[in-house]
């Protein structure tokens, strides 16, 4: 029985770090790839929604009540620090919020980005 629950843990923390990793392929150049803490919290946030979701979906597979409430509890725990924990340096306010970090989720944001470089480089000429 614990050989599942281990297997399930495994299994979670596997799809985070594949998840975390596919965040960064939303990015538009290879300059603009760089540490994201708001894409390290989202990571958790889906992790534990994750964990709900699945348990709730494979109840069938995952029968002790005592390690599934641990686990929702956990999740729950995870999230609620997850979503207040970024502490953005320029706003007194604890979200996580694309806006407020500067490697975005915002594909069309690095392409402007990068338009306007390349304008005051040319303008600068």
């Amino acid at each position: 029985m614990r050989a599942r629950y281990a297997y399930f843990g495994a299994m979670i923390a596997t799809s985070m770090i594949v998840m975390f990793v596919l965040m960064y392929f939303n990015t538009y150049a290879f300059e603009h790839v760089r540490w994201s803490e708001t894409r390290f919290y989202m990571t958790f946030i889906m992790g534990a929604a994750m964990a709900v979701v699945m348990l709730s979906f494979m109840s069938g597979m995952y029968r002790n009540p005592r390690m599934n409430t641990a686990i929702y509890a956990g999740s729950a725990v995870v999230l609620v620090i997850a979503l207040y924990g970024e502490k953005p340096s320029h706003c007194g306010r604890c979200l996580v919020h694309a806006g407020n970090d500067p490697s975005s989720f915002d594909r069309d944001h690095d392409k402007r980005a990068s338009q306007n470089q390349r304008c005051k480089s040319s303008k600068a000429r």
